[in-house]
């Protein structure tokens, strides 16, 4: 116990940064849904990492030169982050194979890190669906996007954090450690907002995330009001809320205008609102929104709900000119992605 009070006082609770990785491969990489694991057949990579502790096994990979690989010992910088960089001969495969898909490959990393006290943590490996904390799948996020965290609870001592890592010749991590013991949940800004139109909101709906950093804790029974002097715009839940330990969500906000006569005003300044968010038995908080403002004649984003219950958004513009018949006008309909039907 002395000792973990000595290491929580000079460097806190939990190691923030891994500095050093244990990594095996490269091994040859299929696509993402039908892969096998390579070390599958060897008990998998906890069993393999204990056979490395205990010696210095190898491994058949098509990759190298020589047809195996064995674990080697990499250290992050002084930011904790990684760069993976296998020894293989890139140019010489591409000549012989004369497709870039040669160049995709997998492994497995393993670091350790301290924790100095018993609580709840929270965990950040941008740039993966799934990590392991001492054998145990945590969530992650696979689009690199650093605003959100996943909790685990760990007892004071020495940890193993295990990740799957997929690249194309080279490839860059960082994983994050922060404590989680006072963080029961966290709101977040949304990803967008309906604009106002000549001071109209035009869009009935908000999708708010939240990030629920209890592990073992549902959050349920969401309060929303708005915060301040009395608002053009008025905000209530719309639906149940119900987040799950360690999930990220999003609360459905349903937006009404107060101010009905604020819809024959110009444009003026945008408008910000400051919403709390509160569970019973938590501590509320609150999130500052802005709506951009916009003229008639400017295009314009509007929020929508679509058939699966979440919420979308879209741009629109005005016909220019003269007013619409009675039937309406033309329509031109613009979409962006792949394999999207109209």
């Amino acid at each position: 116990d002395s000792c973990y009070s000595e290491a929580k006082s000079l460097v806190g609770v939990v190691s923030s940064n891994i500095k050093y990785w244990d990594f095996i491969g490269p091994f040859l990489s299929g696509k993402m849904e039908v892969d096998g694991d390579p070390l599958a057949q060897y008990g998998g990579v906890h069993e393999a990492h204990k056979r490395y502790v205990l010696g210095k096994p190898t491994y058949i990979s098509e990759l190298m030169a020589n047809g195996v690989v064995k674990w080697q010992r990499i250290e992050a910088n002084g930011k904790g982050v990684l760069d993976l960089t296998p020894d293989v001969n890139w140019n010489d495969l591409l000549a012989s194979l004369g497709s870039y898909g040669v160049m995709e490959w997998q492994g497995w990393i393993v670091g350790e890190f301290s924790v100095h006290e018993s609580g709840q943590f929270l965990v950040q490996c941008p740039g993966f669906h799934t990590v392991y904390v001492d054998g145990q799948i945590l969530a992650s996020d696979i689009y690199g996007r650093t605003q959100f965290w996943f909790p685990v609870k760990l007892t004071a001592g020495v940890h193993n954090l295990t990740i799957h890592v997929k690249a194309k010749a080279r490839m860059s991590l960082q994983c994050q450690l922060k404590s989680g013991a006072s963080l029961r949940y966290e709101l977040l800004s949304p990803s967008f907002v309906p604009d106002l139109v000549q001071g109209r909101v035009v869009g009935q709906y908000i999708a708010l995330p939240v990030s629920n950093y209890m592990s073992d804790n549902w959050l349920n029974g969401v309060k929303v009001r708005v915060l301040g002097k009395p608002s053009v715009l008025a905000v209530k839940a719309d639906g149940i809320a119900s987040i799950a330990p360690g999930q990220i969500s999003t609360i459905l906000l349903r937006l009404t205008d107060e101010n009905r006569s604020s819809a024959k005003q110009k444009c003026g300044q945008d408008l910000e609102i400051k919403i709390e968010v509160s569970f019973p038995g938590h501590a509320a908080k609150s999130v500052r929104i802005k709506f951009r403002c916009r003229e008639k004649h400017e295009s314009f984003i509007f929020t929508f709900q679509d058939h699966d219950g979440s919420i979308q958004h879209a741009a629109a513009i005005a016909p220019r000119g003269k007013r619409c018949p009675s039937n309406g006008c033309p329509v031109l309909l613009s979409l962006h992605g792949t394999g999207v039907p109209a």
